[in-house]
């Protein structure tokens, strides 16, 4: 008995010496964002469409959609394209051009939290098509059959998410020490701000004098990802095909977009002259869409030190998915 209460007392002797003499800390931190799976959200108002509407030009209606900027990056009235599909125009009486939107009334501000946690939520705007006047099927059924048609949404818009996380900076990179204030290698916390791309894993290791990081992008979203244009936030490409290899799925990434870690980053799997900068392709990956990127950040004489710092990681990307509802085109005996 004597032994076992030793033993014990030992044990708790050590373990109180040990949180005496060890200052090293987690670097756990709370999120900067607001967070979601969300970038736009869009819905039909109700009855509009109709579910069902006649034959011979009876019963006009219009498209109306409600959009939410449910994300934290500011969508801009003339950043986003809206066109209703599945139908032929002119058998409704208008035009492609008339069920066409590419500027909305207004720019649809990013949720966003405050410093005592307070959500604001994002900007909501109301959008009608055709663009003036309705719509009404032109044409007649034959006998006393019905037609199902598609009548469908397709919404393409720029959108970013930022990424951020904190890395480790220690005396000696290779050696921990019990003076160190933090951990260089392992896996970080990371936070992305509300969208439906995100940086979902960040790891940190080290040389002599680097830092590395290796971190995984990945997408869930059940829209579809199109390459930004070389300008980013100016123009639009939303003509992209599943197909388009060189197109969908790519994303453009820039690693420390405010430079607080200096110039001189180096980053693997970025296609673009700059190096801390450029575009990426997502691929499968059990069931969602992955890539990992791989960069070095230099640690000179005069910046290293005992310290945590943040590290920020911007993604820009187009967003383009489809709203679908069927109707049912119903024939009525005019005379």
């Amino acid at each position: 008995m004597k032994r076992l209460i030793y033993l014990i007392s030992l044990i708790v002797v050590m373990l109180f010496i040990t949180s005496c003499t060890s200052n090293t800390s987690t670097t756990n931190f709370s999120s900067p964002y607001v967070g979601g799976d969300n970038g736009l959200i869009a819905e039909f108002q109700e009855n509009s469409p109709p579910d069902e509407i006649y034959d011979n030009g009876l019963k006009p209606f219009n498209i109306v959609l409600r959009l939410k900027n449910d994300g934290e990056f500011k969508i801009a009235r003339n950043s986003i394209l809206i066109k209703a599909t599945g139908f032929s125009p002119k058998d409704f009486g208008t035009t492609e051009s008339a069920l066409t939107i590419t500027s909305l009334d207004t720019d649809l501000d990013p949720k966003q939290k405050s410093s005592d946690g307070t959500i604001k939520q994002g900007g909501e705007t109301i959008v009608s098509l055709p663009k003036s006047g309705s719509l009404a099927y032109k044409n007649s059924i034959s006998g006393t059959g019905e037609l199902k048609l598609p009548m469908s949404v397709d919404l393409c818009y720029l959108y970013k998410t930022r990424s951020t996380s904190l890395l480790c900076v220690t005396p000696d990179l290779l050696r921990a020490s019990s003076d160190d204030v933090c951990e260089v290698n392992g896996e970080k916390q990371v936070f992305s701000s509300g969208s439906p791309l995100k940086v979902t894993k960040l790891s940190e290791s080290a040389t002599k004098d680097k830092l590395r990081i290796e971190f995984e992008i990945t997408f869930n979203g059940k829209g579809r990802l199109i390459k930004p244009n070389g300008n980013l936030f100016k123009s639009l490409n939303c003509g992209a095909s599943e197909y388009d290899f060189d197109t969908v799925d790519t994303v453009y990434v820039v690693v420390d977009p405010d430079h607080q870690w200096g110039s001189m980053i180096r980053c693997k799997g970025l296609s673009s002259s700059s190096y801390n900068s450029g575009y990426v392709r997502l691929f499968d990956s059990n069931g969602a869409k992955k890539t990992v990127i791989n960069c070095e950040i230099p640690i000179s004489s005069i910046n290293k030190g005992n310290y945590v710092k943040p590290i920020d990681i911007d993604i820009y990307y187009q967003y383009k998915e489809r709203l679908n509802k069927e109707i049912t085109i119903k024939h009525i005996e005019t005379g």
